[in-house]
């Protein structure tokens, strides 16, 4: 099973229940992917969301590499 989270920054300090929940899935076994709108980019956040910020995939680079691509053949 593949599960998909989306969120608006992460990891930061307030998500420490959408940081659980996701912990709880990888336990069990579960592909969790995480979509945010932004990286965070302050000192303080979760323990638990900065160990799943690999499974972190942000929506700028997925722009960035769309502009990227589309440049490459102009």
């Amino acid at each position: 099973m593949k599960v998909a989270f989306i969120t608006n920054v992460f990891p930061v300090l307030y998500n420490s229940f959408t940081a659980n929940e996701i912990a709880q899935l990888v336990k069990r076994g579960v592909n969790v992917s995480v979509f945010a709108l932004r990286r965070h980019t302050g000192n303080v956040v979760n323990e638990v969301s900065a160990a799943l910020s690999d499974r972190a995939h942000y929506f700028p680079d997925f722009f960035y590499a769309r502009e990227n691509l589309v440049g490459s053949f102009l």
